[in-house]
């Protein structure tokens, strides 16, 4: 955490949140053709793009971060979306303790994208809502390490196989 608060300085809760939601009205102001993930993105890599450890990673790998960040949020509608991601990034640049204030929140806004999980209908609902990101992402199918079609179908794979995903969750814990 230290190392992101040198990069961006010592942002307090509200000022992060104000403006990623600045930065995504932005975006969404400039692209009303764009959908929920695309405009999640965008605010992820307006916020962390220009910092120069982020310069110096393959662009491949940022975008892949920035996708991986982002898409469980683009299942919720606007606000909800960007709340989420917001409160989400006070918790991974500010630390915890800076963001328990905000759990309650976030805990709701979760449980939203849960219900979808639980529903065991993940690539379904991801497509519905973000039809431009998939058709994007369709057109690529890059099925590589950092292939963002690899990833949702993966995603998708382990959402409708629960057994699998315990397994893949025990195995993380080894590492």
């Amino acid at each position: 955490m230290n190392w992101i608060k040198k990069m961006l300085g010592d942002n307090d809760k509200e000022t992060l949140i104000t403006s990623l939601e600045q930065i995504y009205n932005d975006l969404k102001a400039k692209n009303s053709d764009k959908d929920e993930h695309w405009l999640l993105i965008n605010t992820w890599i307006m916020r962390y793009g220009d910092w120069e450890a982020s310069k110096q990673k393959d662009p491949k790998v940022m975008k892949y971060i920035s996708f991986k960040d982002t898409f469980q949020f683009s299942l919720l509608e606007t606000p909800k979306s960007i709340r989420a991601l917001a409160l989400f990034l006070v918790y991974k640049e500010l630390g915890e303790k800076e963001a328990e204030s905000t759990d309650k929140e976030f805990n709701h806004l979760y449980g939203l994208i849960q219900q979808i999980y639980e529903r065991r209908d993940l690539l379904e609902e991801y497509k519905n809502r973000n039809p431009f990101t998939w058709n994007e992402i369709q057109t690529e199918k890059d099925e590589s390490i950092y292939g963002l079609y690899g990833f949702l179908k993966s995603s998708d794979y382990l959402n409708k196989h629960p057994e699998e995903m315990e397994k893949v969750m025990k195995e993380m814990e080894n590492f």
